[in-house]
């Protein structure tokens, strides 16, 4: 609003019009105020840093994220592995403790018809 002068002699309508322009300007200086998330690994390449520093970084800092990647893949393929083997163990157990409730009850039908 300060780069705005305005004259006491001008007419309303003209007042009006300033007094919205710097509204919008106003609301245009806000918006542009909005804060830009910036990844705070990559924080420190605002400083002044030479093309060849800058590209040397990144390079790190990727070889970095892939090596988190496949360490996070491997671990993942390690607890889907880890689950299928607990999975088939408990199939097992459920399928043993079937197969001696059958039993249990084959014997108890023929201890009956033999009495």
């Amino acid at each position: 609003m300060a780069d705005l002068d305005l004259d006491i002699d001008q007419p309303d309508d003209n007042i009006h019009d300033v007094i919205k322009a710097a509204e919008v300007a106003q609301k245009r200086k806000i918006s542009n105020q909005i804060p830009h998330l910036i990844d705070n690994k990559r924080k420190h390449l605002e400083k002044a840093l030479s093309a060849a520093q800058r590209d040397k970084l990144l390079l790190n800092e990727a070889k970095e994220d892939s090596t988190f990647r496949k360490n996070l893949a491997e671990a993942t393929r390690q607890s889907t592995e880890s689950f299928a083997i607990t999975l088939k163990d408990v199939s097992t157990s459920i399928m043993n403790v079937g197969n001696g409730i059958s039993r249990s009850m084959e014997m108890m039908s023929q201890a009956i018809m033999a009495q």
